[in-house]
């Protein structure tokens, strides 16, 4: 994998990250918002960043118990995903790229 590829995959994930928050955003569409978490872990996963996808798969699976048990999230889900979010969220800041955080 080259470095550039990794550099645009970190410089994406805010995009990312604002499109699963912009998912969030519709109680109803869950299923939406675990594929994006989904892919998000698995495109993460590819592109070596094992910690982006572990949040990433905690987040989908926290998803998929309520789907499963054919409910919303609950207000803590959601506190619980939202900090998910900022958490890989940080790893697209010009810190953690320029400091060897990422990677």
């Amino acid at each position: 994998m080259t470095a550039n590829l990794q550099h645009r995959f970190v410089h994406a994930l805010a995009k990312r990250c604002g499109d699963i928050l912009e998912v969030m955003e519709r109680p109803d569409d869950l299923q939406a918002l675990t594929r994006g978490f989904r892919g998000l872990a698995s495109v993460a996963l590819m592109f070596g960043y094992p910690a982006v996808s572990e949040v990433s798969r905690r987040c989908e699976m926290l998803c998929t118990a309520a789907l499963d048990q054919k409910r919303p999230l609950t207000p803590f889900d959601r506190a619980r995903l939202i900090a998910g979010v900022v958490s890989i969220r940080h790893f697209g800041t010009p810190f953690a790229v320029d400091s060897g955080v990422v990677n």
